[in-house]
């Protein structure tokens, strides 16, 4: 090889590592920026999360972990009701 060869690769060595280190810093960015964005739910508007508290809750047939099926009479106490609804993993 010629001396002008040998300058040109070694030059092409220190740019491919230049390079790969911005490329790596770019890509962490990018992953970084990603999972911030995936982390920020999606405001739900007001008139989708439910009633309001001291509202009073429609009628409702549903059925429970063992199967049976409960309603809003079924399940109200003399003291009133708290109701909790768990998303599953099923």
């Amino acid at each position: 090889m010629r001396e002008g060869e040998l300058t040109f690769r070694r030059f092409e060595k220190q740019i491919g590592a230049a390079l790969g280190t911005q490329m790596k810093l770019i890509m962490m960015v990018a992953v970084l920026t990603n999972f911030l964005l995936a982390q920020t739910p999606a405001p739900v508007p007001l008139e989708r999360r439910g009633p309001a508290v001291g509202a009073r809750v429609p009628d409702f047939r549903l059925r429970d972990q063992t199967g049976r099926w409960r309603d809003l009479e079924s399940l109200r106490g003399p003291s009133g009701l708290v109701l909790l609804f768990v998303r599953s993993a099923d």
